[in-house]
């Protein structure tokens, strides 16, 4: 017998049955000299309140912005944190990631919760050739 389910969303833990596998692999379209790929995985509780996600989205994409003539500049290795509410996401970026590739890892993160749910993860952001670019969260207090 499989998880009691509440709706087709969640099983009675909180957590999602709408997702990929995990982990899961996306290449979100780029635009940029970068073949970027990101790697979520081990998928968490979902968020009570999804619009979070999209507001804590969309404040990373105000800063995004903000750079716009750096946007080949290394980040550096200063760890990012964007929030609302309960909601969080954090990114250690690492030595060779630049302003450009944040803004596609952003928009990837956009197109994930577009397509499946608000829930918690864990992601790798990977340059094909280059290895990885920086990890982080998306997750609660």
């Amino acid at each position: 017998m499989g998880p009691v389910t509440l709706g087709s969303k969640t099983n009675c833990r909180g957590f999602s049955t709408n997702l990929p596998p995990d982990p899961y692999f996306y290449h979100p379209p780029s635009g940029g000299e970068t073949d970027i790929v990101i790697k979520f995985y081990h998928f968490g509780l979902r968020r009570p309140h999804p619009i979070d996600v999209f507001v804590v989205l969309r404040k990373a994409l105000e800063e995004v912005s903000k750079h716009y003539d750096e946007k080949y500049e290394a980040l550096g290795t200063k760890k990012l944190h964007f929030e609302n509410r309960e909601t969080f996401l954090l990114l250690q970026p690492g030595n060779f990631m630049d302003w450009e590739d944040l803004g596609i890892m952003i928009r990837g993160l956009l197109h994930f919760a577009n397509s499946y749910e608000s829930v918690e993860y864990y992601y790798e952001v990977i340059a094909e050739g280059d290895g990885v670019l920086g990890t982080g969260a998306l997750s609660s207090w």
